[in-house]
């Protein structure tokens, strides 16, 4: 019988920078947190503690991704690197999207 995974299309989340240097990004609706040392590691964990949570199989995980808003690089200076946008998004609640590949 074939697993049925139930996903959400929105998933709102908050990242933090803490005072050890830590970045933190909590699924708000879920309570449950994940922490990684830098900002492209943390986007990782994101998209792991979200197929923890909700029980995705490992083989079909890496057909998963959680996407951030649309990037608008006038919210910024002149520069449009990813990571300026994710240090624009730190404390903010974030209402990205689940696709799948």
């Amino acid at each position: 019988m074939k697993k049925i995974i139930k996903l959400p299309e929105n998933v709102k989340i908050r990242i933090l920078h803490t005072e050890t240097g830590k970045y933190v990004a909590e699924l708000i609706d879920y309570n449950v947190f994940t922490e990684a040392d830098s900002l492209c590691e943390l986007d990782f964990l994101i998209n792991d503690l979200i197929c923890v949570y909700f029980d995705v199989p490992k083989k079909m995980r890496k057909n998963i991704k959680y996407v951030l808003p649309e990037f608008k690089p006038n919210l910024l200076t002149s520069s449009s690197s990813c990571t300026n946008y994710q240090k624009y998004l730190l404390g903010k609640m974030i209402d990205g999207k689940i696709i799948w590949n």
